[in-house]
């Protein structure tokens, strides 16, 4: 059973909740913890999605009018083909990552005048509606890594489906529950240190069935990690919604 990865990122972020908290920011402490944690960390999980993962060829695949959801820190900007995007809002909850989403996005003047940051959850209709996002109206959804953090990945999922064109396509690669009996019997409990230190990621969300479940699709791309005793196994899809 491989622990270190999930044990590393917990105690790195234990170390940053508590400069957080003894700062005196006691009420978003968690929040800016999670920032400082996922920011610091940044370019290794860039490096590995860059070598190990279709992040890169997913990310890619975005055009029109896109809702990046989570860009955090903004691993995925320089990824993205602003020739074939219109239009991109970035729905970032955490208000602490806007600083250095913005001083990204300064440097990449292609892609600047296009994005929006759009501080709310995924959720948050009136907010979304507010900036011109309403149902029927996406091309294409990007989500790296976000569901797993989210309040219910399955009305996530269906707010997803309702947000996209017929025809619009929807990106994930996401860590997800393991098929395995004994590895998810393991990320059950692992997940009651890991989820408050974390941003609320768990390592139980059942990530697949919920996207299922969320409407018909076509389906370009699925996949998904083999091994049994990962805790961390990967999930990824290009689907598309039918016209």
């Amino acid at each position: 059973m491989d622990l270190v990865e999930p044990m590393q990122h917990a105690l790195w972020s234990v170390s940053d909740l508590l400069r957080c908290f003894f700062s005196g920011n006691f009420l978003g402490a968690r929040k800016h913890a999670f920032a400082i944690w996922y920011t610091t960390l940044g370019h290794h999980f860039a490096r590995f999605e860059e070598e190990c993962t279709p992040v890169p060829h997913l990310v890619a695949q975005a055009m029109g009018v896109t809702l990046e959801l989570g860009p955090g820190s903004g691993n995925q900007l320089s990824r993205l083909d602003t020739d074939r995007i219109t239009k991109i809002y970035g729905i970032e909850p955490n208000v602490h990552f806007r600083s250095v989403l913005k001083t990204k996005l300064d440097e990449l003047p292609d892609l600047s005048d296009k994005y929006t940051i759009v501080t709310a959850e995924l959720e948050d209709e009136h907010t979304l509606q507010q900036c011109g996002i309403k149902p029927g109206t996406v091309d294409t959804v990007l989500c790296m890594q976000v569901l797993c953090s989210v309040k219910d990945s399955n009305v996530a999922a269906k707010q997803i489906y309702r947000l996209l064109k017929p025809g619009g396509r929807f990106l994930y690669w996401e860590h997800c529950r393991s098929a395995d009996s004994i590895t998810s019997m393991v990320q059950w409990v692992w997940n009651m240190i890991w989820r408050p230190l974390i941003g609320g990621c768990s390592l139980t969300t059942k990530i697949d069935e919920a996207v299922q479940n969320a409407g018909p699709w076509v389906v370009k791309v699925s996949s998904r990690d083999e091994d049994p005793y990962n805790l961390m196994p990967r999930s990824w899809a290009h689907l598309v919604k039918p016209e």
